[in-house]
């Protein structure tokens, strides 16, 4: 199943997802500025730059808490049902 993450107004929308694993997590960027998606607690993976309109997607296999880090104010939850 796919879901989608909209990076807007410097939030993730929505800021928590219960999905299954498996599942396909897309992020689109519609800020003005660039974004990424960064796992939070040991930094394990972590998004290209993505400017105005760009997307990035993902296959989710756990929990997972994550964070932009231009700037590390934005925060996201990828919880498994």
């Amino acid at each position: 199943k796919l879901f989608t993450v909209i990076i807007q107004q410097m939030a993730f929308t929505p800021a928590e997802l219960y999905i299954n694993a498996g599942d396909t997590v897309l992020w689109i960027n519609k800020d003005m500025v660039t974004h990424n998606i960064t796992e939070e607690a040991t930094k394990g993976w972590s998004s290209p730059p993505l400017a105005a309109g760009q997307s990035w997607n993902m296959v989710v296999s756990k929990n997972t808490n994550y964070f932009c880090s231009l700037p590390p104010v934005m925060k996201g939850k990828l919880i498994l049902k």
